[in-house]
């Protein structure tokens, strides 16, 4: 092996288990906040505190009619119904399941994590005297809007960039940040979360983004050769690179085959 080829693997390696590895921190963060709250020990309270006092002192009536209006739009149904949506069509669009499950499993399993921490933590909710809305009561760690939001906007900023430039890629990353943050905001705003809240939130569903493609792939490559031939065309993980190589300008394609 030559020293290039030598360096490539290196890095080829380095980067495949740098992406879990930065995921399994990042939930241990969320994992360890959540057990501090529980505790009575919560290491964010002063500005959780100081957040809610200022959008408290900041409404306006106006403003409290959008955001009310605007958060149902992050909510569990619309969550739902757009992933399903995007499920559905990179499905049709690529003839493999590749991007689609990935998309799908990511809302699926960080929305399943919210709920487990939102059980385990048994947060109360900021004081009804506080909230703006419709009067919430349920547990509060994460925030399951912005869990579910932040995990579809981050899990497609992925997948549509998969076979895009880096800029490309980091402009998807910032936008699906911004969505989540807003999405955060509303629910900052109306007093039914905590500042806390809403970071664990986004932090948690952008760790269970960046696991799941390797996760979906995986998967795909133990059932593929257990398939029938009439789906395993669908799941082949080889005949989903072949179309993420036909996604690449025709600069990087000639590129990437160069001797």
């Amino acid at each position: 092996m030559s020293t290039q080829d030598h360096t490539t693997r290196l890095l080829y390696m380095r980067h495949r288990y740098a992406v879990p590895v930065l995921a399994m921190l990042l939930i241990a963060l969320v994992v360890g906040l959540g057990v501090a709250i529980a505790v009575g020990h919560n290491p964010m309270a002063t500005v959780d505190n100081s957040v809610l006092h200022w959008t408290v002192g900041h409404r306006s009536p106006a403003a409290t009619t959008v955001m009310s209006g605007v958060t149902n739009l992050f909510g569990p149904a619309w969550v739902l119904t757009w992933t399903l949506l995007a499920t559905v069509a990179l499905i049709l669009r690529d003839d493999t399941v590749m991007r689609g499950l990935t998309v799908l499993s990511t809302v699926a399993v960080a929305g399943a994590l919210g709920t487990v921490f939102k059980a385990a933590c048994h947060r109360i909710r900021p004081p009804l005297v506080d909230q703006a809305s419709d009067y919430e009561v349920g547990k509060s760690f994460p925030s399951g809007h912005v869990t579910g939001t932040a995990a579809l906007v981050c899990a497609l900023a992925l997948a549509l960039t998969v076979a895009s430039p880096a800029i490309w890629r980091t402009v998807a990353a910032v936008l699906a940040l911004a969505i989540s943050i807003f999405a955060a905001a509303t629910r900052l705003y109306l007093g039914v979360h905590w500042f806390s809240d809403v970071v664990a939130a986004i932090v948690l569903a952008g760790a269970v983004a960046l696991v799941m493609p390797a996760v979906v792939r995986e998967l795909c490559v133990a059932l593929s050769p257990h398939a029938s031939p009439r789906f395993k065309p669908y799941i082949d993980p080889s005949i989903d690179a072949n179309h993420l190589r036909r996604l690449q300008p025709e600069s990087e394609h000639h590129a990437s085959v160069a001797p």
